[in-house]
């Protein structure tokens, strides 16, 4: 039998002194086999086709020589609400690209041919406003959104080098700029805008990252062309997490790079397989990224109709398909307001979801993060000074974050040490703020904070001239812990590696008790170590 002209290779084969070949014949129908690509049914030279039970196990064992891929997880998705239509209307769509939550808002860019514009939501979905974008009469097109600290937006535009513009939550433009520090002194095709840690990231689509102040003032640039360790092809989204980690959608090369705050490579991953078959982690024809508040890294992909969760360290988690939530979609991109809730740009909607339960924190990190849940009660957490917002479910925070436990309970993990160990504890009945220097090794501190000692009044001692001051509290922490943690009040701290105990902070002094184990109390105007066991207690005194 002559050789089709579609076949795409020959295997020779070698059996009882007879050779034998066997073709692919890419023309025929095509069946699935188990490494999810398919197979055409293959032919014998000399007549006959081998059923296609042994194509398949045939191909299998081709696709697992070369790599066997790990199926994905598939997660749970929640639909809590969604808006939005194709149209021209307020709180339509025409190429929604970009979205961001900020100031109890929803921002999303829309290429809207010649009249781009920036809406923003309330978190429900109600229109709150618009303002075209790019402010120039003369402009391009919006892409990625962001917003910084104070709630400032930010939108870079494309084409005619326009580079980033600012505006107030409103709309109210305050400042722009194109320079990158390059000869050029333009943007040459800017895609991606992150802010959040006292700086602005922007990437060009000729393979640069940019940084500069939230002013516009140029820091530093790093990048070229190519696809080795730091460099680029077409970067574009990009999203930072809490410890100020960049990560850059590297759309040309099909891949997540990581950076630190000064443009230090760190990771990457996301390429396609050698064979150029799709893995399930594969970032191909991704088009949005987001860092969620528990240091997930998700990735809206807009070619496989899914988004992608990876850890910090580029490890697949779990993948949403189109139909989550009971809902099709086609994710452009992401972002995720303080409770964790999901939005996503798809099509010409904002779908609004919450993620199932139970999918597990990337491990804390020594000196920079710790995962916390809460236990029981009502627990609020405030991040870089902002307001309290309630803690529902398990989140991964940076070192300074501020717990309110004042009426309920959270547990808290941190690294031990920089090999991978953890320690936990519960804590109740206070507001406090995690602290952990690298210096200490794994000690984790909790300071405790709030409250007002301007109300403590002295009154007059039983002895001549004695002043003595009541013993009013003024706020207080419940620790139960296995591992090396530290309270910290006003006038003393305690040092635990596995009890329960109380650190109180009153008007005439700091009192620790302990109700098991051991704690090593620090007089910090005495300057000097008392060894309390269960049962007994000591006051610092003011």
């Amino acid at each position: 039998m002559p050789r089709s002209r579609n076949a795409g290779m020959t295997r020779n084969f070698a059996r009882s002194g007879r050779r034998r070949v066997v073709a692919w014949e890419a023309s025929r129908p095509q069946r699935s086999t188990p490494c999810g690509t398919t197979a055409p049914q293959l032919a014998i030279r000399g007549g006959g086709r081998l059923p296609y039970a042994v194509t398949a196990v045939f191909a299998a064992v081709l696709c697992a020589a070369v790599l066997v891929l790990p199926a994905p997880a598939f997660g749970a998705l929640s639909l809590l609400g969604q808006w939005g239509s194709a149209g021209t209307g307020d709180g339509q769509f025409g190429v929604p690209v970009g979205i961001v939550v900020a100031n109890g808002s929803v921002y999303v860019s829309d290429q809207r041919g010649k009249t781009p514009l920036i809406q923003r939501f309330g978190l429900s979905g109600s229109f709150l406003g618009k303002w075209a974008a790019p402010s120039q009469p003369v402009g391009g097109e919006p892409f990625q959104v962001s917003a910084d600290r104070a709630g400032d937006i930010y939108v870079v535009e494309e084409p005619n080098n326009l580079g980033v513009e600012k505006f107030s939550p409103t709309g109210a433009r305050s400042t722009g700029w194109n320079g990158t520090g390059t000869p050029s002194g333009v943007f040459l095709e800017p895609r991606g805008v992150v802010a959040g840690n006292g700086n602005v990231y922007v990437s060009d689509y000729h393979n640069r990252v940019a940084e500069f102040t939230e002013a516009g003032a140029f820091i530093r640039q790093w990048g070229s062309a190519g696809s080795g360790p730091g460099q680029f092809s077409a970067p574009d989204h990009m999203a930072l997490d809490a410890v100020g980690n960049l990560y850059v959608l590297d759309k040309g090369n099909s891949r997540i790079e990581k950076f630190d705050a000064n443009g230090a490579f760190l990771a990457q991953w996301g390429m396609s397989n050698p064979n150029g078959t799709l893995a399930p982690a594969s970032v191909y024809g991704a088009t949005g990224i987001a860092v969620g508040p528990s240091g997930f890294v998700y990735v809206t992909n807009n070619y496989r109709f899914e988004i992608q969760k990876f850890t910090s360290g580029g490890q697949l988690v779990t993948v949403y398909p189109s139909g989550s939530g009971g809902v099709s979609f086609r994710p452009s991109d992401l972002a995720f307001d303080p409770l964790g809730n999901m939005f996503v740009v798809a099509d010409q909607r904002v779908l609004k979801f919450a993620e199932s339960s139970g999918a597990g924190l990337p491990a804390p990190v020594l000196g920079k993060s710790v995962n916390v849940r809460p236990v029981s009660g009502r627990v609020f957490v405030s991040l870089k000074g902002r307001r309290f917002v309630p803690l529902t479910g398990e989140r991964q925070l940076a070192v300074g974050a501020i717990l309110d436990t004042s009426r309920g309970t959270v547990r808290l993990t941190s690294a031990a040490n920089t090999r991978g160990a953890i320690q936990s504890g519960d804590f109740s009945a206070g507001v406090f703020q995690v602290l952990q220097p690298r210096r200490l090794g794994g000690l984790t501190d909790l300071n405790l904070t709030g409250g007002s000692f301007r109300r403590c009044s002295a009154r007059a001692g039983r002895s001549a001239g004695a002043v003595q001051l009541s013993s009013r509290v003024i706020r207080r922490l419940r620790g139960k812990a296995r591992g090396r943690f530290r309270t910290r009040g006003r006038y003393s701290a305690a040092t635990v590696r596995g009890t329960v105990w109380d650190t109180i902070d009153r008007c005439d002094g700091t009192l620790t008790r302990v109700q098991s184990g051991v704690v090593v109390v620090r007089d910090l105007r005495k300057r000097r170590n008392i060894t309390l066991r269960a049962g007994k207690s000591y006051l610092a005194k003011a």
